[in-house]
This record gives C-alpha cells, sequence and structure tokens, in this order.
C-alpha cells in the first residue's frame, strides 16, 4: 500500500469538491462511518431535487435502516450549506444528517447542539472535521473527526461563549497584556512599542532588519472581539502587521509572504494543534494593511483562562518571529537589492 503522505491543502488531494472529494467519499463512506458509529452505504451521488438543487451524496444507515442526507464543503461552514441540509433532510425525510468541513463557525456548532439535544429524538445531526489528508502511494485519502455530534458519541461540549462586556475596557485590557508585555521584551521584543488599545491590541513591537525598525512593519499581540464572518468568537492572535502608510515595501512584501503562504501556514501551526493560521487584509484611511499569523479561541471575561491565554501569546509571537523573521529579510534583500 505505501505510507500516507500528506498534503497541504485539501485541493492539492481532491482539486475539487463535485469532480474529486465527492465520488471519493461515496465510495469510501466507511472512513467516515467508523468515527461516527454508525454503518452507511452509498445510495447515490449529486441527487437532484425538485428545483434544480442536488445533495452531495444520499446513503443508508444499515443498523437502523433510515435515510442518510451527507453535504460537503472546503474550508469554513456557511449558512447556504446549513439550509441545504434541512432542505435535504425534508426532502428525503433523513434521520441522520452529516455536514462535512475543514471548519466549523460558532453559530453552527450552537444549532447542532441545540438540535441535537432538544427536538426530534430520531434525527440526528453530525457536524464532521477533514482533519488529513494526502496520498498512499497514488491513491487520495482522508480522514475524518466527530467535531458536534449527537449525546451517544460522547463528545464533549463546544463552549460557545457570549460577548465579553468587559474586552472594550482599557484598564482591564492593560492588566491582561502587562505581563504579556514583560515576557515579549524579556524574549527579545524590544525597541519602540506603541500602545494601541481601543482596537484590541494592547502590544506591539516594531520588526527590526539589518539593525534597525522596519518602518510600518510590527509583531503584534492582539486579544479581538467577535467579528462577522468565520471569526464568530473572541480570539487571542499572535501576528506580523504590515501598513502601507509607513511601509514602503507593502506590496511586494505581502505578495513574497503569500506565495510562501502554503509553507509558512505548516510552519506555524505544525506545533500548536489549538492554534490556526491568521492571514488577512484591508484598507484603513486609503492605505493597505494585512497581518499574517496564528491565532484561537479564547474569552476575555473568563479571568482563571488568562494566564494561558498570555502564555500561548508570548510563546506564539516567538514562534511567528523564527518563522517569519528569515523570509521578511529576505524579501527585503531582494526588494532592495542589498
Amino acid at each position: 500500500m505505501g505510507e500516507f503522505a500528506p498534503a497541504q491543502n485539501v485541493k492539492d488531494v481532491f482539486p475539487t469538491e463535485e469532480g474529486d472529494f465527492t465520488p471519493w467519499l461515496s465510495a469510501n463512506l466507511d472512513r467516515l462511518a467508523r468515527p461516527l458509529e454508525l454503518d452507511l452505504s452509498s445510495v447515490r451521488i449529486e441527487a437532484r431535487l425538485p428545483g434544480g438543487m442536488e445533495l452531495d451524496i444520499l446513503a443508508r444507515e444499515a443498523t437502523r435502516g433510515v435515510p442518510v442526507v451527507i453535504e460537503n464543503q472546503y474550508g469554513v461552514s456557511d449558512d447556504d450549506h446549513f439550509l441545504r441540509l434541512l432542505i435535504y433532510a425534508a426532502e428525503f425525510d433523513a434521520k441522520i444528517i452529516i455536514w462535512v468541513a475543514e471548519r466549523f463557525q460558532d453559530k453552527h456548532v450552537k444549532l447542532i447542539q441545540w438540535w441535537n439535544s432538544t427536538t426530534l429524538p430520531d434525527v440526528e445531526v453530525h457536524a464532521v472535521q477533514i482533519v488529513r489528508y494526502g496520498h498512499i502511494g497514488t491513491a487520495p485519502v482522508a480522514d475524518f473527526e466527530p467535531y458536534v455530534g449527537p449525546q451517544r458519541l460522547g463528545l464533549p461540549e463546544i463552549p460557545v461563549w457570549p460577548p465579553s462586556e468587559r474586552l472594550a475596557d482599557k484598564a482591564r485590557l492593560r492588566q491582561f497584556f502587562e505581563p504579556v508585555k514583560q515576557r515579549l521584551s524579556a524574549a527579545g521584543f524590544s525597541g519602540r512599542g506603541r500602545d494601541l488599545v481601543g482596537d484590541g491590541t494592547d502590544r506591539s513591537f516594531p520588526f527590526m532588519c539589518n539593525g534597525g525598525p522596519l518602518d510600518g512593519v510590527w509583531y503584534c499581540a492582539d486579544f479581538r472581539p467577535s467579528a462577522p464572518g468565520a471569526d464568530l468568537y473572541e480570539r487571542v492572535q499572535a501576528y506580523l502587521y504590515i501598513d502601507a502608510k509607513d511601509c514602503p515595501y507593502e506590496r511586494r512584501l505581502h505578495e513574497h509572504l503569500m506565495d510562501a503562504a502554503t509553507e509558512i501556514e505548516r510552519d506555524l501551526t505544525e506545533r500548536d494543534p489549538s492554534a490556526s493560521f491568521h492571514s488577512e487584509s484591508w484598507k484603513s484611511r486609503g492605505h493597505q494593511r494585512h497581518s499574517i499569523g496564528l491565532k484561537r479561541r479564547a474569552w476575555f471575561d473568563d479571568e482563571a483562562s488568562w494566564p494561558a491565554d498570555q502564555a500561548w501569546l508570548v510563546e506564539s509571537l516567538a514562534r511567528v518571529r523564527e518563522v517569519l523573521q528569515p523570509r521578511v529579510e529576505q524579501a527585503i534583500n531582494e526588494i532592495t537589492g542589498a
């Protein structure tokens, strides 16, 4: 059979959902069924509904003899797929609903946990993560892990916290960040720091290159509030920040890092399963800005968790520096001809 060779991106193994991943999953339902303690067999793929909608996989659970609807998607769970699942379940009178994705938004986690605890007792909903993908020889393969599911699986409940009431309190933020600042300074993050309390950032250190600060490039430690999109939860972030307002190399520097984004993500996350890769670009007051680094879930109101979050910020910013410092220096040398 050969050894498992992991891939960095699911699309490197299954280039398209419809043409590659769905047919493979339909033919290998045992890999999905095993962690869910189900006995699944495929009935058909791309099952068409009146009006043109198509369910990815219609299956059957042999032990209970009931229909199963399976919808998969790359990336982060979205409202469109959730609505589709409900429509498919009603259309096929499914008793088991399985949603496969790489990551799940808090609001979908909350909905599925509520569904499994309060609604129809003979219907169960599963949120399943794609946790590993690659090749064995030339054959594509993927593994799955239940993230949220019915009580019979005994999964721990995923905390879905309300927005913190005190995250806008500058005095409280300073109290949280004071030990972070001291430990980062002790770890060699020095120079002209800047206080950005008010937008979630309390401590930034200038990026030092060739003996001096590189204008417009900073190492930052954040505690961020809930936000629209995939980050519907509070989070701590450790990242490199690039601001075109001050950095004359902003565009080419960002392009250099994005060309290596897959390798950077691997190097940042391989030692910390609790963290996920963070990359964002936006415009503010006419200037392009970027951040690239690490993030993980947190809740500011839970002061008992502060020491762990503080330690994570220090360790993660050191890892961001370890991974990105040589890449930025190389890019600057290429840009300037040094």
